[in-house]
């Protein structure tokens, strides 16, 4: 029996690039983010500001889905940036050469934004199972995932990026499809509600996620 876990139809979509319609154009093609002509959109202090971060919000885009789907303030993409960076919450590391390495939001970083604005968030390991029960509680997975899965390229690798599992399709109580907003989906099939086969989506799903919900 065939059965649809969505408690949020309304929730916002949200990329980190504002020029969305062309994303391709941006991440695959080399287009300039410091050309993007909607970046005053992200409330950022200037374009060079908004083109550092424009690859490298998905974190802090999952935190505003969230919020907003919560009922949470609606707040400037570049203010939830700084408020994680006053946390720390983007790593950094020196690799062997001496070079900084970028790693990425941190999660718990992730998830003190959301409870500092009311609401719960667990950053914890997960597989399918998990993610389909907190679906069933009305909570949002923030979950770790290849970038690919956002393109029709095939899954090499796992994690980097964040996407919104919103929720799911389910077959006999299992997991067959998960819908998501992806923050990169090069085509609005893969943005805004886009349904991820359960193969394709644990092909590049780390096992790590932000379990959030109202409190």
């Amino acid at each position: 029996m065939q059965e649809t876990i969505l408690f949020y139809p309304s929730a916002p979509y949200y990329s980190q690039i504002e020029d969305f319609e062309q994303i391709g154009d941006y991440l695959d093609r080399g287009k300039e983010f410091v050309n993007d002509p909607h970046w005053r959109k992200s409330g950022g202090p200037n374009k060079e500001a908004y083109a550092h971060w424009a690859a490298r919000s998905c974190g802090v885009v999952c935190v505003k889905t969230c919020c907003e789907t919560f009922g949470g303030p609606v707040l400037p993409l570049h203010q939830w940036i700084q408020a994680g960076l006053n946390l720390n919450g983007y790593l950094v590391k020196e690799n062997d050469s001496g070079e900084a390495q970028e790693i990425g939001w941190k999660h718990a970083a992730l998830a003190e934004l959301l409870r500092q604005n009311g609401f719960s968030a667990n950053p914890q390991s997960a597989d399918l199972d998990d993610i389909a029960e907190a679906l069933r509680y009305k909570k949002v997975v923030i979950a770790s995932v290849s970038f690919e899965i956002g393109t029709n390229r095939p899954i090499t690798g796992v994690g980097g990026h964040l996407v919104t599992i919103l929720g799911a399709v389910l077959n006999e109580s299992q997991i067959d499809h998960l819908i998501l907003h992806n923050p990169s989906g090069r085509t609005p099939a893969l943005r805004e509600f886009a349904r991820i086969s359960k193969k394709r989506f644990n092909q590049a799903f780390s096992h790590r996620v932000i379990i959030a919900g109202k409190e």
